[in-house]
């Protein structure tokens, strides 16, 4: 404070320049102690979970809720009825396209026609990305990998050779980098169709370039679906949540899980569908709260 005349007290005037350094260096400390914490909980993330696990028994979800969370232990019930198993895959945001990817390729290990079927798709496939545009240079190593995997299928490698691929920091990520890669690409080759689900007044190349292309995004059916058009592969994703379904398909889906995959935003177009001419790959999402990948 400085003394005016007459004794009296007047505030120190503080430059703007120097308020505003002052401001942006709290910001710059407060941004970095976010950062580091989202690490540590990426460290701790990868310390706990592989990238793909071991088979596990389907029952270990029983486990995972309350015993009073009556919607979730039926539903899990139901699943047990139809399904035997289940790998985990780590919760970094890249869990769609790593549970697709092993999932795939596990069931081309006994479908040797769907294999060379997808293997000449899968080849193609960077041929279609450098015609719209994507730099042949910048995607040529994703690909190689990608087609590695496909190739040590080919040669009827082991599940657990195949499994240990997938755990292999660069090759697990270098394949997931190809397969948003693809998403990205069928989603702006159909622009139009897809624009009308874009929120927010983006393009669908913004949309791509914020959603789909950068690690660790999370995946939506709007992934989904290009993803499956793109390779012409089947996915059937099973969503269960902890709220009874209202959908009419069946008398049991109230306390079940539903089997219908939830409409994307009305548009005056209709909803191309999952199926396609190849092998069914089938995903299984628990819901766990936001995933710290994103």
């Amino acid at each position: 404070m400085q003394r005016a005349a007459g004794g009296c007290e007047r505030p120190r005037c503080v430059p703007l320049r120097t308020a505003a350094l002052v401001s942006g260096v709290n910001c710059l400390a407060y941004d970095e102690a976010i950062m580091a914490q989202q690490d540590r909980i990426q460290q701790e993330i990868a310390v706990q979970n592989p990238l793909v696990s071991e088979r596990l028994e389907l029952s270990v979800l029983y486990k995972e809720y309350a015993e009073d969370d009556n919607i979730y232990q039926q539903k899990i019930k139901d699943l047990h009825k139809k399904y035997s198993y289940i790998r985990k895959t780590r919760p970094d945001g890249n869990c769609f396209y790593r549970a697709f990817g092993f999932s795939h390729l596990e069931a081309l290990l006994d479908d040797s026609k769907e294999l060379q079927r997808f293997k000449a798709v899968s080849a193609k496939s960077k041929e279609d990305l450098v015609s719209q545009g994507f730099t042949e240079f910048t995607i040529e190593d994703f690909h190689n990998t990608f087609m590695d995997l496909i190739e040590q299928v080919e040669k009827q490698t082991s599940v657990a050779d195949l499994l240990a691929s997938f755990n292999d920091q660069s090759t697990s990520d270098y394949l997931v980098v190809y397969l948003r890669l693809l998403t990205s690409g069928y989603l702006q080759r159909e622009s139009k169709f897809f624009e009308h689900f874009i929120e927010g007044g983006r393009t669908v190349k913004e949309f791509c370039q914020q959603e789909v292309e950068p690690m660790c995004k999370e995946s939506d059916h709007i992934h989904i679906i290009a993803l499956a058009q793109a390779l012409s592969v089947s996915i059937q994703g099973m969503l269960v949540v902890s709220r009874v379904c209202a959908c009419p398909c069946s008398a049991a889906c109230p306390a079940a899980v539903c089997p219908a995959v939830p409409a994307l935003p009305q548009a005056p177009i209709s909803l191309p569908s999952l199926a396609g001419p190849g092998a069914s790959t089938r995903i299984l999402a628990v819901p766990r709260g936001t995933c710290p990948g994103t």
